[in-house]
């Protein structure tokens, strides 16, 4: 069974003007297994609202499920706790500025005897990290910028300095329905500890970051770390809920994944659905070229559907009130080419044109060719004479040095015969 061995939790206020976190519980309950956080969204006015009455109204359905220690949550179970969230939400909800609902972020996490059930909506996060303190695990955030990291866009380090990080696609709001993203987490062992947090903290501090504040001998020091670099970087309200966990029991599942992701929910096949009109699964309205609802998260368009309405509107030159039709010879079409193919023979070309060009020169650059090395030719034998004449000159004068020599002699001897006579 999977319990908590060490619990610690907090939440700031931070710059802001007031604090629109909230989190459940705030002191560990004997055998607790249900924790929830959230972050209320202050744009659309009373954040504060709509935090605490999720997390209260989650907290409360969940807790209220647990009828015998063996009894396992389920991902149904926690997709009820938000639809009975919302219903709570509608009761309390206060339209502000343009007429916005209340909404909120929320993470929640659910102890089984085996496995951990985590559920998030949002950009709220939850981690788990091994015995020391290395990241195994994180929840995927709902937003355009984690989307453009997924599909290999940008890097997760562009991401985190994007000045739009914090614009989510989903979140939970009166009113709409929203669908809460599962996984499911295996093969638990003693000194794995889970972290959830709002973007307040999740902004501020890199992942190895975290990871080296929490890697400190006890749960209050390794909490107290992140609170501190949180009050120096962060520019949000910051809350977290740390919790170390202990597994007395062996899993009876062998198998080789720690972590199990959430399996793909199919989609509804959407029919004569245009950009910029309605969201076919809550009816929120969308913006031109949106791909995902901000209300439920869902995709919008499939991609064959966005293929066609893009094709179809290609056939037509927009005048304003009317559209006329073109002419279907100057109607864009996808050229069908099989590029691998295509490829190779270029790069075969390309080569023959290199070695032709290498071995066959045009007469005139033959002729050049020939000429170059005449001339290069007859300056080497031009060199070659002068050394030897340079060589012929230097005998020349050794020898004239030694007749010198050999005349200064027979002089100096002839003048001594004078003398003596």
């Amino acid at each position: 069974m999977i319990k908590v061995m060490n619990f610690e939790c907090f939440s700031e206020q931070g710059i802001r003007e007031n604090n629109e976190d909230y989190l459940l519980p705030h002191v560990l309950e004997q055998q607790q297994r249900v924790f929830v956080l959230c972050d209320g969204m202050g744009g659309h006015g009373h954040g504060e609202v709509a935090s605490q009455t999720v997390c209260e109204s989650i907290y409360a359905f969940l807790s209220s499920q647990i009828d015998s220690e063996s009894y396992e949550f389920t991902e149904d179970a926690m997709q009820q706790a938000l639809d009975f969230a919302i219903e709570e939400l509608i009761k309390v909800d206060m339209f502000v500025e343009e007429g916005r609902r209340m909404g909120t972020t929320l993470v929640v996490v659910l102890l089984n005897q085996f496995d951990v059930l985590v559920g998030h909506v949002g950009d709220s996060r939850c981690y788990m990290f091994d015995k020391d303190w290395n990241k195994i695990f994180c929840t995927q955030d709902h937003s355009e910028v984690a989307e453009a990291v997924r599909r290999g866009f940008i890097t997760e380090q562009e991401a985190f300095n994007h000045p739009k990080k914090n614009i989510i696609t989903r979140s939970v709001q009166a009113g709409k329905q929203t669908e809460i993203e599962a996984n499911v987490l295996r093969n638990v062992s003693n000194g794995y500890s889970l972290l959830l947090c709002t973007d307040g903290v999740s902004d501020a501090l890199h992942d190895t970051e975290m990871e080296a504040l929490l890697f400190r001998p006890t749960t209050s020091e390794r909490l107290s770390g992140v609170k501190e670099e949180c009050a120096l970087k962060s520019r949000d309200n910051f809350s977290a809920i740390l919790i170390q966990m202990l597994q007395d029991e062996i899993s009876p599942e062998p198998t080789k994944k720690v972590i199990l992701p959430a399996e793909e929910r199919k989609q509804e096949e959407i029919k004569d659905h245009k950009l910029g009109t309605y969201c076919k699964h809550c009816g929120t309205e969308m913006m031109v070229g949106a791909k995902f609802c901000p209300c439920c998260g869902k995709n919008i368009l499939q991609p064959k559907a966005i293929k066609e309405t893009l094709l179809e509107e290609d056939k037509y030159w927009d005048l304003g009130l009317i559209k006329v039709k073109k002419p279907a010879s100057i109607q864009w079409k996808v050229p069908k080419i099989r590029w691998p193919f295509g490829i190779i023979v270029i790069l075969v070309l390309l080569n023959g044109f290199l070695f032709y060009k290498m071995n066959h020169l045009s007469d005139k650059q033959g002729r050049d060719f020939t000429l170059t090395n005449y001339k290069y030719e007859e300056k080497n034998r031009q060199i070659q004479v002068l050394n030897n004449a340079m060589k012929n000159l230097k005998q020349e004068n050794e020898l004239l040095r030694k007749n010198v020599k050999v005349l200064t002699d027979s002089i100096i001897k002839l003048n001594g015969n004078e003398k003596l006579q």
